[in-house]
This record gives structure tokens, sequence and C-alpha cells, in this order.
């Protein structure tokens, strides 16, 4: 684990000698002396680093040079602290957390003296590059947007005071795997989200549709603008019998048919409900209500 610790002494040389080993051009603007001020980071082994800052008031603009598609930041502040940037701005303050991008430039303004922990985070520990556009979604949100939010802000707070080597370690693996855990917890809501559209979407098709003699998976897919094999596999993921639920849509319709339109033959209403013959027609019904059509018109004694 690499270190640095850096007292400034009033020297403003040393805090920009600082911020371009951490990856960063800097412009900053002290209200006043920065002695006493102090910074302190450590790398972890998986190229994380953590920050700690202790420093005067000031107002600070920020450009990372470094790897900008693997890096993203949480900043936790005892202090007030208030990030802009790109349209955007997040504020944090009591031991709360902000997430932030590297790949844009950002303000920060501490009106007080600023007590905060920056973690540079490896976008490639936490998430699969498929998943980055979730991370993305946490930029510029405070951690209490989060279901761990609260155990996130916890967990950093503990990072303000020494500790040794494997603790920190330690920690940070915890904050990661926080963060994978929410990540996974979106993916999943996603997940749901579109499985009750897809078979939302689907019903409604159908419903409008299974009248039609020609209605078949062909017409679905391209009502959905998807493929067939996409109509089948995620039918079959989501537990539809696509076409046993076409047939069971006709047949009950047809003895709703028969019921309220009687002076109508059987061929003329099982071609009405979408069968293409009568047999078809026959075969459904018998499967679904135990007798045949005939048998159900002379038992209800259809006038």
């Amino acid at each position: 684990m690499k270190k640095l610790d850096v007292l400034l002494d009033a020297d403003k040389k040393k805090w920009d000698v600082f911020i371009r080993e951490l990856e960063f051009k800097c412009i900053n603007d002290f209200m006043g002396s920065i002695s006493d001020s102090s910074i302190q980071m450590h790398e972890f082994n998986c190229g994380s680093k953590l920050v700690n800052i202790h420093s005067s008031p000031y107002i600070s603009q920020l450009k990372f040079t470094g790897n900008t598609n693997n890096t993203f930041f949480i900043v936790n502040s005892i202090s007030s602290l208030l990030y802009s940037g790109s349209g955007s701005h997040a504020f944090s303050q009591n031991g709360t957390s902000v997430f932030l991008p590297s790949n844009n430039q950002f303000n920060i303004e501490s009106k007080t003296k600023r007590r905060s922990l920056s973690l540079f985070l490896n976008r490639q520990n936490i998430a699969s590059s498929n998943d980055y556009y979730i991370l993305d979604q946490f930029l510029w949100k405070k951690s209490d947007r989060l279901e761990s939010g609260s155990i996130i802000d916890n967990t950093i707070q503990q990072l303000y005071h020494p500790h040794s080597d494997l603790f920190l370690e330690r920690t940070f693996s915890l904050i990661s795997n926080l963060v994978s855990y929410e990540i996974e917890k979106i993916k999943n809501n996603t997940k749901k989200v579109e499985q009750i559209n897809f078979i939302n979407d689907l019903y409604q098709i159908i419903n409008d549709g299974f009248k039609n003699q020609d209605f078949n998976l062909s017409f679905i897919a391209r009502k959905m603008g998807v493929s067939e094999r996409t109509i089948q596999n995620k039918s079959l993921l989501y537990g539809i019998k696509l076409y046993a639920h076409i047939q069971q849509k006709r047949v009950r319709y047809l003895k709703l048919l028969i019921d309220t339109q009687p002076s109508f033959n059987n061929e003329y209403l099982a071609i009405k409900s979408g069968f293409n013959s009568i047999a078809t027609a026959n075969r459904v019904f018998m499967s679904e209500f135990g007798f045949s059509i005939s048998f159900y018109r002379k038992s209800s004694r259809h006038i």
C-alpha cells in the first residue's frame, strides 16, 4: 500500500504538487491561510485511493487526468461541500457522501474548514463493463438515494481515524461490495420492469388480435418490434405458454358466442373466434371444458 502524508504549512506549492500526484489539474482559491492544513493519501493494491483532506476554506476547479473510463469518486464530508459541473450539482455534509464522475471538470466549494474523505474507486473492481451504465446512474447523487447508503456513509466515516493497512483494505473492499450490491439490485429491478412490460405488451397484442385467423407468432413479433426467437425465448423465460394462451382466449370467446349468439352454427362461431377449423375448435373446447361444443349446446338448451 502506497502512502503520502503532507502537512501544507502555509505552502500552496505543496498542495499543487500533491494534487498533481493525484492526477488532477487544479485551480485553487484559498480563503485565508492554509496553515495547519493537511492531505493524506493511501493507494490500495487494487489501484483505488483514499484521500483525507483537512484544509482551510477554498474554491477549487478540478479536472481529472487519470483513467477516466475506469474511475469514479465517492466524497464523504463532515464539513459542508458543494459540488458542481456539467449542469449538475450536489451537496454533502455531516458525514454524507456524494458520487462524482471522473470524466468531467467539476468545482468544489468549501465555505468552512474542509474535513472530507475522497475515495477513488476502480470501476472494474465493482462492476462489469456492461454494467457501467448503471454505475453512471449514481453520479451526482447522494448516498441516501441508495438502500445501503447509510451503511456506506458509516463505513467511510471510520476511515477518518488512523487504522492498520489491513483494516483499510477490508473497509475499502466492503464499500466496493456495497456499491456492487446496489448495481445488482438495480439490474434485478430493471429485469422485473422489463418482464412486466413484455408480458403486458404481449397480452395486449393477444387480446387485440386472437380473433384473427392469421394471428400467429410472426404477427406478434412484428407488433412488438422484435424477432420471433425473442418472443419464444422470453415467453419460455417468463413461464408463458404462448400457443396455449392464445387458444384459451379463443375457446373462452367461442363459449361466450355460443351463449350470446346461439342462432349461428358452430363452424361460423369457431371461425369468428379465431380458429381455422371446427375440428381444432372442438378439440380445444374438449380440452378446456371436458365436453364437446355440440354437447354443450344440447345440455344448455340454447335456443
